[in-house]
């Protein structure tokens, strides 16, 4: 009689385990915005991670595409990342002068004189 019960519950264990496992996410994804004095990464698939303790979040820029390993099974986000890289990292970083991407410096603008018109002396 008490094999009838030992079976379920070694297959039911079996399942648990393996839903467990399946519950870790390996993505690869883009970082959105880091709060540092956490250690959680917010990343553009929507999730948040905990940096692992040995990963050098100094060496991590918005931008970065990373790769992470993380463990869904806590419940909600951040999650604990158990394994972390950096994938790519964008060319340049964006200058910090206020001027816009594609648009010129303050000092090519002031070169222009504002008239459309040629200065031909016509």
């Amino acid at each position: 009689m008490r094999k009838r019960h030992v079976v379920p519950a070694l297959a039911a264990a079996a399942l648990l385990a393996s839903a467990t496992a399946v519950l870790a996410i390996d993505a690869t994804a883009r970082v959105t915005f880091i709060d540092r004095e956490a250690g959680v990464v917010h990343l553009n698939n929507g999730d948040s991670v905990i940096a692992p303790a040995d990963f050098d979040l100094d060496s991590l820029r918005v931008a970065m595409t990373v790769q992470v390993t993380y463990d869904e099974t806590s419940g909600e986000a951040p999650y604990a990342a158990t394994a972390m890289a950096i994938v790519d990292a964008p060319a340049a970083a964006p200058a910090d002068d206020g001027a816009a991407a594609g648009e010129a410096p303050a000092d090519d603008a002031a070169a222009d004189d504002g008239d459309d018109e040629d200065n031909d002396g016509m």
